[in-house]
């Protein structure tokens, strides 16, 4: 016998965010701007989200690498509305900045060069946040600040919350190298010796991670790498390290590569657990103008 009503849709579409170019201010480069792509999450653009504020999410790059990337090849906006779809993370924004320098290609790791010619951290610590948050409608502190980074920038997630806990709540990285070794391309980041080897290890990770644990067990760490990546080796050293310090985190091995089909993948496992700070934010978050 037919039903005379109409069954509810299981799959009902999915809200779909934009994204767009923003430019931020760049005087830490030198340069009146630089262009930023930026995930506005579905109710951004609502009348009825006229006073919303968001978390925010800041993808960082690989080496070579742009910040296209992470919507080109990993798909993030289709990754990013099917979680807030499901109710597994909240609304946010998610940024992904230009961290482009002196090295070969662009490679910069997301540090500021020996001799202070291309002051990359700086630009983003200093320059994208306070231009992100002069910008869009941000819930401006480090509760509400997440990182996530692929390859050198997985490696510049982590270094980032241990080198700046203050202005950030959590942070993942997906295939990072936590105490690089490697120079090809990047002498005119970290310079010839001595400067190179002092450069490297003041700068890891693993070393850094010692330094900020009393400020780090509030934070929602993750990393992860595939088996078949030399990078496995990393997460099982940060492992050792957090372990031995009593840092909670999250860390995965799975099968995989060094390759955007892996990161792709991994994103929608990394987001549920560095948004896990965002799930209590205010929905309206009423901030003075």
């Amino acid at each position: 016998m037919a039903s005379s009503g109409c069954a509810a849709d299981p799959h009902p579409p999915v809200a779909h965010g934009r994204v767009v170019p923003v430019p931020l201010p760049a005087p830490a480069l030198g340069l009146r701007s630089r262009d930023a792509f930026v995930y506005l999450p579905p109710s951004y653009d609502s009348p009825a989200a006229r006073t919303r504020h968001y978390p925010v999410v800041y993808l960082l790059h690989g080496g070579p690498g742009w910040p296209g990337d992470w919507f080109q090849h990993g798909h993030a906006q289709h990754t990013l509305d099917a979680l807030i779809a499901a109710g597994r993370i909240p609304e946010v924004i998610a940024v992904a900045p230009d961290g482009r320098g002196a090295g070969r290609k662009g490679m910069s790791l997301w540090l500021d060069s020996w001799d202070g010619r291309s002051r990359i951290e700086t630009y983003f610590t200093r320059d994208v946040i306070a231009g992100v948050d002069s910008a869009l409608r941000t819930i401006p502190d480090e509760r509400h600040r997440a990182l996530m980074g692929i390859s050198d920038g997985g490696d510049a997630a982590l270094r980032l919350l241990f080198r700046h806990p203050a202005l950030f709540g959590a942070a993942a990285g997906l295939s990072g190298r936590y105490h690089p070794h490697g120079v090809n391309g990047l002498e005119d980041v970290v310079g010839p010796p001595p400067w190179r080897a002092r450069l490297l290890e003041d700068e890891a990770a693993l070393r850094l991670a010692s330094a900020a644990a009393p400020e780090l067990h509030d934070k929602h760490i993750y990393y992860d790498a595939g088996v078949l990546d030399a990078t496995a080796w990393d997460v099982a050293a940060m492992d050792a390290r957090l372990g031995l310090l009593g840092v909670p985190h999250v860390s995965h091995l799975y099968v995989g590569y060094h390759d955007w089909p892996f990161w792709s993948r991994r994103l929608g496992v990394a987001l549920p657990v560095i948004t896990q700070g965002f799930t209590h934010a205010k929905q309206a978050y009423a901030q003075k103008p």
